[in-house]
Order: structure tokens, then sequence, then C-alpha cells
């Protein structure tokens, strides 16, 4: 509801980003320095349960999610041509300022943050590529090797969302069309599918099953034929497949389910439970109604 009531206010998208940036470097600066645990705690609770939950309300998020793809492919593949695209990073990411010591702290000079960044473009490329194809299991693995590298070198989160802002500014630099719409697809894509995935990485064994069997399925939509098949695969009865079905629709008050409306759901679901295996997770969330509900039948309608 707060996203939706922002909507009017003019808010962009883009907002967030600085603003989570802000948080955290004045966090850093006014408990004299924030350990690498304490940001990446922060900047878990933000993303997952602030961020995510303010985008919904903010955009016609399945819309932008639909068509973020192959525009960002594009954007992406034309930027990579460009000789000048990592130096024009570079330039706009220490414009913005930020955690500059712990960079210098990781790279050995500039030239090294170059190759960096030059195969952090790669890996993201690369992930595009999947994501078009519907390997979205593939592509979130692609993400969660990164995080361990980024991670065991310290790399912060105000990192990558310096790069998110920088990028966007370079983009704008090199002369590419980056209307806002645009802009909103980069901000979305790197929120969904390389922020959240990198943070909820040690969170992510149900959510790793999850994708695996969207990845298979061979469309977004999810109807009650897809949902049994995920059913089976965490040993559900049919009797509890259909109070789950119902539960579904109930949780994302939507006509259409959708993959990533699935993923989400049981991210959250084994984070929460992060000791629980995948068909625990999936069993327990088939278990009861919701309140309100519970003499009804979705699937009888």
């Amino acid at each position: 509801s707060v996203g939706l009531r922002h909507r009017h206010y003019g808010i962009k998208p883009q907002y967030l980003c600085l603003f989570q940036l802000s948080i955290l470097n004045t966090l850093d600066d006014q408990l004299n320095g924030l350990s690498l645990h304490s940001e990446i705690a922060w900047s878990v609770v933000w993303t997952n349960f602030v961020t995510t939950s303010f985008l919904r309300g903010l955009l016609h998020f399945d819309e932008i999610r639909s068509e973020m793809v192959p525009t960002i492919l594009e954007l992406l593949q034309q930027a990579r041509k460009k000789e000048n695209c990592v130096k024009i990073l570079i330039k706009n990411m220490k414009m913005m300022g930020g955690p500059r010591d712990s960079i210098q702290a990781v790279f050995r000079d500039e030239e090294h943050e170059h190759r960096h960044l030059g195969v952090l473009l790669g890996y993201l490329e690369q992930v595009l590529r999947k994501l078009l194809e519907n390997k979205i299991a593939s592509a979130r693995q692609t993400i969660r090797l990164a995080a361990k590298v980024h991670w065991d070198r310290k790399i912060l989160p105000r990192y990558m969302l310096t790069f998110q802002h920088a990028m966007a500014l370079t983009f704008q630099e090199m002369g590419l069309f980056f209307p806002q719409e645009t802009e909103t697809k980069w901000m979305v894509f790197m929120h969904c599918e390389v922020l959240e995935i990198l943070l909820l990485e040690p969170f992510a064994g149900t959510q790793r099953k999850v994708e695996e069997w969207a990845s298979n399925l061979g469309t977004d939509e999810v109807d009650f034929k897809a949902w049994k098949s995920l059913m089976q695969l965490a040993q559900v009865d049919d009797k509890f497949a259909e109070v789950g079905w119902e539960r579904l629709h109930t949780h994302c008050s939507k006509p259409v389910v959708q993959t990533h409306d699935v993923i989400k759901l049981f991210g959250d679901k084994g984070m929460q439970h992060s000791s629980w295996s995948f068909e625990k997770v999936i069993q327990d969330y088939c278990q009861l109604l919701p309140p309100g509900n519970r003499d009804t039948s979705f699937l009888s309608h």
C-alpha cells in the first residue's frame, strides 16, 4: 500500500537505490563503520521486506517483468560494444562516492577494477540470455556463484548499489536509448535478478528447487496442472494440493499466477524456515486454508 500511495507522488523506482545507499553510508558514518555481516543483514531486510513490496505497489510489476529481459539484454549488448563503456562506468562510480576505501582494499588498482567490471557486465549478459530462454535455475545459479566470490572478497552490497545507479548514468552518457521506462526495467532487473539473489543465497535451498521446477514448465503462467507438478515434487497429497492452490490465489490476489510469484512465495517461506527441507516448506503451506475461505474451494468455481 505504501508503494501504491507513492505512485501518485511521482516517485521513481530509481530513488530506492539512492535512498538505500544513503542509509547505508549514514549508518557507516554514524557507527564508525559497518561490518560486512551487518551491511548484508541490513541489505537482506531492506531488499526482501521493503523494496520488493514497495515496487509491487509502485509499478505494474508483471507488465514490467514481461518486457524487462529482452529490453535490458539489447541495451547491455549495445553498451558492451563501446570501448569506453567500463571507463565511463568507473568514472560514474567514483563520482557517486561510497565505500571507496573498502573497494581499494579489494582491487589492486583501477586496471584490476576495470577487468572485474568487464567480467561483471559479461555475467549479467549471460544471465539475461538464460532468462530469455526460460532457464531460470541456471540464470540464478550464475548469480549465486558470483555471490560467493563477492562476499569472500568483502565486496559490500553498497558496491552493487553504486554499480546499479552508475550503470544507469553510463547508459545515458553513451547516448543509448534510455527513457524512464527502460531505466525502470534496469532497476527491476538489478533488484529481482541480481541483488535479491546475491543477498538471499544462504537461504536459497527451497527456492532453488522451485526455480528448477519453473525452468521445466515452458511457460510463465501457473495453472492447476503446473501447480500439481510442483506438489508432486514435494510429495503433497492431491487434497492438500487443492488447499495450497486456493491459498496461492488468495495470497497473490490476481487472476493469473506467474512462475516468479511462486518462486518468490516459497523463497520467502524457505528463508523464514531455513532449517526445513523443500518438502516440509511446501507441505506446511498446504496444510491450512487461509482465514475466511475455509468453506469454499477455488477449484469448484
